[in-house]
């Protein structure tokens, strides 16, 4: 199909413009060869320098410094960093806060990482859980499964949910030891109500899935 509308198109071209197109074609052996090999490249670049600003500002929210990760990730227009940038940022300020014995301001960011992550999932900005179970870890580009590739956002939405749920072990054992049982039981149920969101998408039963069990 794209080929045959570059064909009708180039037909369309008349004059100087037109004959110097077909002369490309028949060089390039593609119609209008020289501005797809152009927007291929330009669009090439375009998209290592949206990896190499993604990797930037996830590093620096899992190492704890939010501000500058959401300032990396403010440069891309993509959605999805920006929120798993706010995503990781809040586990790793939730990880030093346990560090520091002050547990309940870390289970305070414990909400506001699910809010996030039910947020990313109803705007796509995450990928859907239920693609889990429903294509086997996979990222179909045609109906046949051959065609299909393993779908990196999954995995990344997996480590994330396993992330979160060894954020509320340590939690809920810290409060536990330090006899806080308030805080122990209202992890506690955080944690069954999360389990109970995530376990039905099943990737303890995909095998080319992480295995994550709440």
């Amino acid at each position: 199909y794209r080929d045959t509308f570059y064909e009708q198109l180039l037909k369309k071209r008349a004059g100087p413009h037109g004959e110097r197109l077909r002369r490309e074609r028949e060089a390039m052996r593609q119609a209008f060869g020289g501005a797809r090999r152009d927007l291929n490249a330009y669009l090439a670049r375009h998209r290592a320098a949206q990896v190499q600003q993604r990797h930037l500002a996830l590093i620096y929210a899992q190492m704890g410094y939010g501000e500058a990760g959401r300032e990396e990730a403010a440069r891309i227009p993509a959605v999805s960093v920006r929120m798993l940038s706010e995503v990781l940022g809040r586990l790793e300020s939730g990880r030093l806060g346990a560090e520091r014995g002050d547990l309940r301001a870390a289970a305070a960011r414990l909400p506001e990482v699910e809010d996030l992550l039910h947020r990313g999932v109803a705007c796509g900005a995450f990928a859907d859980p239920w693609n889990i179970l429903g294509f086997q870890g996979l990222f179909p580009l045609s109906p046949a499964r051959e065609d299909s590739t393993p779908d990196a956002r999954l995995n990344e939405l997996v480590q994330v949910m396993e992330q979160v749920f060894q954020l509320y072990a340590r939690l809920s054992s810290e409060a536990a030891a330090a006899g806080d049982d308030e805080l122990a039981r209202s992890l506690a149920e955080g944690m069954e109500r999360l389990a109970a969101w995530w376990d039905p998408f099943a990737t303890v039963e995909v095998s080319e899935v992480r295995r994550v069990h709440g």
